[in-house]
C-alpha cells in the first residue's frame, strides 16, 4: 500500500507539474500569438499607407500628364502659328526690299519696320525657346513621379 501512495504521489506530482509546464507553454503560445497579430496589423496598415501614397501619386502622374499634353497642343499651335507669321513676315521683309529699291524716299521708313520686325522674331525665338524649356522640365517631372510611383509599387509589393 505504500508503495501505491507512493507511486500515487509521485504520478500526482508529475501531472502538476506537466500542467504547470502545459500553461506556460500556453502563455508563451498566446504572446506569440498577440505578438504576430500586432506586426500583421502594422504591416496592414503601411500597406494601406503605401497604397494611399501610391494613389497620390498616380493622380500626380495623371496631372501632370494631362498639363504636358495641354501644353504640347499648345506649343503645336503655337509653332503653326509661329511659322505662319515668319513666313509672312519674311515675304513682307522681301517686299519691302524690293520697294527700297523702287523708292528711295522710304528707304529709311522700310529699314525701320525691318528692325521692328527682326525684334518681333527674337522675341518669338525667346518664346519658342521658353515653350521648349517648359516641356523639357513637365517631362523631367513625368519620369520623376513614374519612378517614384514605381518605387512605391515596388515597396509595397515587398510589404
Amino acid at each position: 500500500l505504500t508503495n501505491s501512495k507512493s507511486i500515487e504521489l509521485n504520478l500526482k506530482s508529475q501531472i502538476q507539474a506537466f500542467d504547470v509546464t502545459n500553461e506556460k507553454s500556453s502563455q508563451g503560445f498566446e504572446r506569440e500569438i498577440h505578438r504576430f497579430r500586432a506586426e500583421r496589423d502594422a504591416l496592414a496598415k503601411e500597406r494601406d499607407a503605401l497604397d494611399v501614397s501610391l494613389k497620390d501619386k498616380q493622380l500626380n502622374l495623371d496631372q501632370v500628364t494631362s498639363e504636358l499634353e495641354t501644353l504640347k497642343r499648345a506649343m503645336s499651335g503655337a509653332r503653326k502659328k509661329m511659322k505662319a507669321s515668319f513666313d509672312a513676315q519674311e515675304k513682307w521683309m522681301k517686299s519691302m526690299d524690293d520697294l527700297v529699291k523702287v523708292h528711295n524716299v522710304e528707304s529709311q521708313s522700310a529699314r525701320t519696320e525691318i528692325e521692328n520686325l527682326e525684334i518681333e522674331i527674337s522675341q518669338c525665338r525667346a518664346e519658342i525657346q521658353c515653350m521648349t524649356q517648359a516641356e523639357m522640365i513637365a517631362e523631367a517631372e513625368k519620369i520623376c513621379l513614374e519612378k517614384s510611383m514605381k518605387d512605391h509599387e515596388e515597396s509595397a509589393v515587398e510589404a
